[in-house]
């Protein structure tokens, strides 16, 4: 990877999109990752289940991955790898596995106390 080329890659994670770019860092190449969760529930019928999804957030940001909340009360969780050299794709794709695999526990629960998203603005979202 030369300083001025740029990688940039999408893909789908238990239904999260994700997106990553590699950068070069001095001598070594990584990859950031990023991943688009959702919203965290905020009507008063989901009082509960933003409760549980605090806790689980704040739970996951004791792992090596940064969760965060946006003013906008958006759920993202991203991370960075450096990559073995040379970067092909194959060092790509286990950089991104690498990632997933710290944050696959925390993620699946985060799922399960988001449910489905057409129900996150139900009457049955609490």
């Amino acid at each position: 990877m030369t300083a001025s080329s740029s990688i940039a890659l999408r893909f789908t994670y238990l239904d999260v999109p994700f997106s990553g770019r590699l950068e070069r860092r001095g001598d070594e190449t990584v990859l950031c990752l990023t991943g688009a969760v959702g919203p965290l529930p905020f009507t008063a019928q989901a009082a509960l289940r933003r409760r549980r999804a605090l806790r689980t957030i704040a739970a996951a940001c004791r792992t090596t991955l940064d969760w965060r909340v946006s003013a906008t009360q958006e759920i993202s969780v991203g991370g960075v790898v450096s990559l073995a050299q040379p970067v092909t794709p194959m060092t790509i794709v286990a950089g991104a596995v690498e990632l997933l695999v710290k944050g696959e526990r925390y993620l699946s629960l985060l799922l399960d106390v988001l449910g489905e998203a057409d129900s996150l603005n139900s009457s049955e979202a609490a």
